[in-house]
C-alpha cells in the first residue's frame, strides 16, 4: 500500500477508510503443458494463475475472472497479457502455467468484520453461469 508504483501511497489519515483485502496463497501447481489439455485444468473462482516464459511472468488472483466473468481461455489469455505476451500464449507448450488457490479475507467496511470470500458463489450469483468442473 506504500510501494506500489502503480499507485499513489496511502496516507495514514486514509486507513480509517480503507476496506482491506489480503489473499493467502498456496503452493503454485504446473498444469499440463499440452494448451488443448489447460482451459480444463482449474477451476474458475477457485485457481488462480500463473504463466512464466523465458523472463517473462504474469500473475492473476482468483478473484479477477469472477470480477470480469471471465471464461476458462480468456483467463489464460488475460494471464498472458499480464504477463507482457501475445494473448494466445498459452497455446506454447513452451510457455507453463501454474494454477495456485487462495484464501481471501476481507472486512466488510473499514475496520469491520472480515469475511472468506467465496469466489465460486460470486460468479454464479454475478456472473450467471456456475463453474464448470475439473475433468
Amino acid at each position: 500500500a506504500t510501494e506500489d508504483p502503480r499507485f499513489p501511497p496511502l496516507e495514514p489519515r486514509e486507513l480509517t477508510e480503507v476496506i482491506f483485502e489480503v489473499s493467502v496463497l498456496s503452493k503454485m501447481i504446473e498444469i499440463s503443458r499440452n494448451p488443448k489439455k489447460r482451459p480444463s485444468e482449474f477451476l474458475i473462482g477457485r485457481d488462480g494463475l500463473m504463466v512464466e516464459y523465458g523472463f517473462y511472468s504474469g500473475l492473476l488472483l482468483p478473484e479477477v475472472p469472477v470480477e470480469y466473468c471471465w471464461d476458462n481461455e480468456t483467463f489464460l489469455a488475460e494471464t498472458c497479457f499480464k504477463a507482457g505476451l501475445s494473448p494466445d500464449c498459452w497455446l506454447n507448450e513452451r510457455v507453463k502455467v501454474f494454477r495456485f488457490s487462495a484464501r481471501t479475507f476481507k472486512e466488510v467496511r473499514p475496520g469491520g468484520d472480515v469475511i472468506i470470500r467465496d469466489f465460486i458463489k460470486e460468479y454464479s450469483t454475478n456472473c450467471g453461469q456456475s463453474v464448470v468442473k475439473l475433468r
